[in-house]
């Protein structure tokens, strides 16, 4: 592949989307700075494992394969489609089965959902989470049937790219 080739390409994470924990803190060290606490750690990195996985697994069985793009700035876009409330009154879902979108607007935050992703996907598509430049298409997080993580990474022109 040659360098000013442009790389575009979308990865669905099945399940509901994850977001960045904030790490509680519950006691102080000899200077009075906060520990995290150890539990939420621990759990962050478990998800964070088990997403990588599922990525690099739908990555290579859709044929996109291990690309890492180095050095250049990316753009990306994301989806995250939130499972839809048990508490939702039947037209709602009717509204929703038909095509209708409705946002979601509790938490998580969409700020946190694309921390955790972009952490996940470094070193996986590309080598640091700063090389992405631009939102686009902008985030978005809505309710849907099937809960799952959308992401469209588009390499911006001028980029070094790496094969594994």
């Amino acid at each position: 592949m040659e360098n000013n080739e442009i790389i575009n390409y979308t990865i669905e994470i099945p399940g509901e989307p994850i977001a960045k924990e904030r790490p509680y803190f519950v006691s102080k060290d000899r200077n009075g700075k906060p520990l995290p606490f150890v539990k939420t750690i621990n759990r962050q990195e478990d998800a964070q494992t088990a997403w990588k996985f599922t990525a690099m697994k739908f990555m290579t069985e859709s044929g996109i394969g291990m690309y890492i793009i180095e050095n250049a700035p990316i753009a990306m876009g994301f989806t995250f489609i939130m499972p839809v409330r048990k508490n939702w009154p039947q037209y709602k879902i009717r509204d929703l089965q038909r095509g209708m979108t409705f946002y979601h607007f509790v938490k998580p935050d969409l700020d946190n959902l694309i921390k955790f992703t972009k952490d996940c996907l470094q070193g996986i598509c590309y080598k640091n989470d700063s090389q992405v430049a631009i939102y686009d298409p902008p985030p978005v997080k809505i309710y849907g049937f099937e809960p799952k993580t959308i992401i469209r990474i588009r390499s911006l022109p001028e980029f070094e790219m790496k094969r594994e």
